[in-house]
């Protein structure tokens, strides 16, 4: 049997991968704006762990790069290399847009580092972080939407009716929402496994099927 991609692989939820959705129905040009115009180029997106920041920071950079130059950096607890950050520190320019998904990962001195590189440039700053940060407006607050993540599951489930169809989709996600409430992310990730066990259940079906 040909063994297909599981829809809920990293490579198809990653950032960038998807497209955020705002639950109030406004679009991503309009938070540029809001950068710009409301937060004047020094803002934050904050959440819990598993609500969209990322894959927000992601979505944005596009409308974000239509006013300037982009420097996205992201950091995590598994990946603190802030090397690329200081080298390329001494490109940013007047009106470039400098973009720290992980804003929390970094030392006292580091953020104060970082952001006294962006003002001596005349630079914008937006950072991602789990709670308000003093002297960051907050752009934006992530939070997951049920409406919004059943579209997204289901959206991912496209290309396989098949698993659409199935008969414990429904009870698979309501006991993945159930464990993970506030982490979007870590019930795609509940749903990854449920799709290998769809699998694992193909098989020995098939295999039960040419025994006979």
């Amino acid at each position: 049997m040909q063994s297909e991609p599981n829809p809920f692989s990293t490579r198809y939820v990653q950032p960038g991968a998807i497209t955020y959705q705002r639950p109030d129905g406004r679009s991503l040009q309009d938070m540029a704006d809001d950068f710009f115009d409301r937060c004047h180029g020094w803002a934050s997106v904050i959440g819990p762990h598993g609500t969209g920041k990322s894959t927000l920071l992601a979505s944005l950079r596009e409308y974000l790069g239509r006013r300037s130059n982009v420097f996205a950096y992201r950091f995590s607890t598994t990946d603190r290399n802030f090397a690329r950050l200081w080298s390329e520190r001494r490109q940013w320019m007047h009106n470039n847009i400098v973009v720290v998904d992980g804003y929390e990962q970094l030392s006292f001195w580091a953020r104060w580092r970082l952001c006294t590189s962006v003002r001596q440039r005349r630079a914008s700053l937006l950072i991602t972080a789990h709670q308000a940060l003093h002297g960051f407006p907050v752009l934006w607050r992530t939070s997951i939407d049920e409406n919004l993540a059943k579209e997204l599951r289901d959206q991912l489930l496209a290309s396989r009716p098949e698993l659409r169809g199935s008969t414990d989709l429904e009870e698979a996600w309501t006991e993945a929402r159930r464990t993970h409430p506030t982490d979007l992310r870590e019930t795609l990730m509940s749903m990854y496994d449920w799709v290998e066990l769809q699998k694992q259940k193909r098989l020995a079906s098939h295999n039960n099927s040419r025994a006979v």
